[in-house]
């Protein structure tokens, strides 16, 4: 009897041994899953995931002061920089990247005593590092030539205390596109002002774009406003990329 079991329970054991040696004596694992995500190569040339909190779309600055964060920023930008000066006026947009870009509007102007400072759209690139560049720039015929003063002579051009819109330019700017069929402005910046007549108001606009990359585009817009109310666009610059 006590020979049967023994039989029995070294068979029971074969049978065990056989079943581990079909398996290798171990337990399969999952293989592992890869998520492929996609990347976006930002002007440093590095590849970053994209998320919701990485990439953003523009917006509007809060305010279009220069704070000392962004003219620090625009320093780095220019260091080294040779044959053009840049001079910031104004923040116009923020994105958040890998980093944060800027689109500044500035004032541009080869080196040379007699250059004529334009008006120009710099996108600025401020990576988390600490370091700065530009990386479009886009250019206009708009010149920039107005003299900081509370009170304007008849005849020049003057800077604004501030940029911000007063209601008066609103108005002119409303009457004068009543007359551009097809066209729609949304006034951004008061640049500056000129009396003469009546008073030319150069005003910087966001417009519908014919490029399908972008929705708006930026224009100034001198608008001239007759000492009855009667307004009309004088002048259009557009903004063009700089090769």
């Amino acid at each position: 009897m006590k020979k049967m079991i023994a039989g029995i329970l070294a068979g029971i054991l074969v049978l065990t041994l056989m079943a581990c040696g079909q398996t290798g004596g171990k337990t399969e694992e999952p293989a592992d899953e890869t998520v492929e995500t996609e990347a976006e190569v930002t002007p440093d040339g590095e590849e970053h995931p994209v998320d919701d909190t990485f990439v953003g779309d523009w917006t509007s600055a809060e305010e279009l002061a220069i704070t000392d964060e962004i003219m620090g920023l625009f320093k780095i930008a220019t260091d080294g920089l040779t044959g053009m000066n840049y001079r910031p006026l104004a923040c116009l947009e923020t994105q958040v990247v890998a980093g944060t870009n800027y689109r500044l509007l500035c004032g541009l102007a080869p080196v040379s005593q007699k250059a004529v400072e334009t008006y120009a759209l710099v996108t600025l690139y401020a990576d988390p590092e600490g370091g700065a560049q530009f990386t479009v720039v886009r250019n206009s015929d708009a010149p920039v030539e107005v003299i900081n003063s509370d009170e304007p002579m008849t005849g020049g051009w003057a800077a604004p205390e501030t940029m911000e819109m007063t209601q008066e330019a609103a108005e002119a700017l409303a009457k004068a596109a009543q007359a551009q069929e097809g066209a729609s402005y949304q006034p951004v910046a008061l640049l500056a002002t000129q009396l003469v007549s009546g008073t030319n108001y150069s005003i910087l606009c966001m417009t519908s774009s014919d490029d399908p990359d972008r929705e708006f585009d930026y224009v100034i817009l001198h608008v001239y406003q007759d000492l009855d109310g009667n307004a009309e666009i004088t002048d259009t610059f557009t903004f063009a990329e700089t090769e």
